[in-house]
């Protein structure tokens, strides 16, 4: 062991202690040995250093200041480094605990070994490679992909804080599991080689051309389905392999309601010579509107950007799943991932299949629009669920967020696992230390200190709070 950089002073503690240096020395991570048990059993105390502050009797008194100015005597050895430490754990024969009896004052401490270092902080060799250990460069952090996926985890931070691209190396370093990505935008489309994905765009993303699902996702009402029924029914170009947008539904739908109006047909729901199709008035006070339901019901298919087909898609489970949402608006969107999870969580309940499918992780980013905290989505309930039972499926959900106070509270208390970039609002960070199992005052400065490329990564990967350099 090399020279003691310095002595604890009174009144240490088993949560924070404090000792004085009298000379500058590197590294964040010091040791103590110390002695229990009228002196049989010995053990080594590793903790972290949180604040350093520097004292300098000389300057405390102004004759003091006075009187060494005259005699031109050096100062600088009247200087003294207070430093708090907050334990980490205790080694000793019985292997790695938390520490219950505090250090005795006046006990030697000591800058601490890179292999002390990451025998406490559990950095493995091998595992998925994320980046360094900030205040110990040389010291990588690996971590095991069955700990992070035991639960579901959560990547945080503000936009360009380097949360996506975390987020992207993380997935290529998954090696036991699928993915199945939600991307807004195309970033994910450039690994797709790398994770041997299938992309799935705007025109792959059909869903399934029956009257009951349509009336689910656009919220007929009864009226408007046994109409929009009558109308699939008729329809033959549907029963063809072909995919449809809504827009072109919509419009089919308006032409037949104006080919019905030149028939003059009676039917069981409407007279449709009274209706005009445009909603103009035809002179006579009973036959001046066009019926509300209709016009609601064209309203409503009308709306959204999605494609629909007899033969709706099939996201391959057995392989990684990029769904590149980009030139969808957000309600499709919330359409897309609703079907996309139900069908997984059909799939994985069903114990054979489940057999033939591997687990997967679900990566949803920009979380906070699908399942926000405040407001209902489409796809909220459903993210819900996949969060509550999927982890027993085989099911490991990554929620990526620059807003985590934005974002269900019930879906973020799930998550096992935090890597938390810079987040600068106070209110977001408060949100998610009152949800998370750690909390720590220094932790909820140091995240919002955080520089580009850097996280604080807490929960069940890691056995304590490890500030990474990212360096996939």
């Amino acid at each position: 062991m090399t020279k003691a950089i310095g002595k604890v002073v009174d009144k240490a503690g088993i949560r924070e202690f404090s000792f004085v240096a009298t000379q500058y020395f590197q590294g964040d991570f010091v040791e103590l040995e110390v002695v229990y048990s009228g002196g049989k059993k010995a053990a080594t105390i590793v903790g972290e250093i949180i604040h350093k502050e520097a004292t300098n009797p000389y300057f405390e008194k102004p004759s003091a200041i006075n009187y060494l100015s005259e005699k031109d005597e050096s100062i600088t050895s009247w200087n003294l480094y207070i430093v708090k430490v907050k334990p980490i754990a205790v080694i000793d024969g019985e292997g790695i605990r938390k520490l219950d009896f505090p250090p005795s004052p006046g006990t030697n401490v000591y800058s601490a070994e890179e292999s002390t270092i990451s025998h406490v902080l559990g950095l493995e060799n091998q595992g998925i490679p994320i980046g360094h250990l900030k205040q110990q460069g040389s010291l990588r952090i690996h971590l095991s992909e069955d700990l992070l996926c035991r639960t579901h985890f959560s990547i945080l931070g503000r936009t360009g804080s380097g949360k996506s691209y975390f987020a992207r190396g993380l997935a290529k370093c998954i090696k036991d599991r699928g993915l199945i990505i939600f991307s807004p935008t195309e970033e994910y489309n450039e690994i797709a080689k790398d994770i041997n994905a299938q992309v799935f765009s705007k025109q792959d993303l059909l869903l399934p051309l029956n009257t009951s699902y349509i009336a689910s996702i656009y919220g007929l009402t009864l009226q408007e389905e046994i109409l929009f029924g009558q109308f699939m029914e008729k329809e033959m170009s549907f029963t063809q392999k072909a995919s449809f947008s809504n827009q072109e539904i919509a419009h089919k739908f308006r032409a037949m309601i104006q080919a019905k109006r030149k028939e003059k047909p009676q039917t069981a729901l409407f007279d449709i010579e009274t209706f005009d199709i445009e909603g103009s008035s035809r002179g006579d006070a009973t036959k001046d509107k066009f019926p509300k339901f209709i016009g609601s019901l064209l309203s409503k298919i009308g709306s959204k950007s999605l494609f629909f087909s007899k033969q709706p898609m099939k996201v391959p489970f057995s392989r990684s799943t990029i769904i590149d949402m980009s030139e969808l608006d957000l309600e499709s969107q919330q359409v897309i991932m609703m079907y996309v999870l139900s069908n997984l969580l059909e799939s994985y309940r069903d114990e054979k299949k489940r057999r033939t499918f591997p687990k997967v992780i679900v990566m949803i980013e920009e979380v906070h629009n699908f399942a926000p905290s405040v407001h209902a989505t489409i796809c909220k309930n459903k993210i819900i669920q996949v969060a509550r039972e999927g982890r027993k499926l085989g099911i490991t959900l990554s929620l990526i967020s620059q807003r985590p106070r934005h974002f269900d509270q019930t879906v973020l208390s799930q998550c096992g696992t935090l890597f938390l970039f810079h987040i600068p609002h106070p209110d977001d960070v408060e949100h998610i230390f009152g949800i998370s199992p750690i909390y720590r005052r220094d932790l909820v400065d140091t995240v919002r200190e955080l520089m580009v490329g850097e996280c604080l990564v807490l929960g069940d990967t890691a056995r304590y709070p490890l500030l990474c350099s990212v360096n996939f």
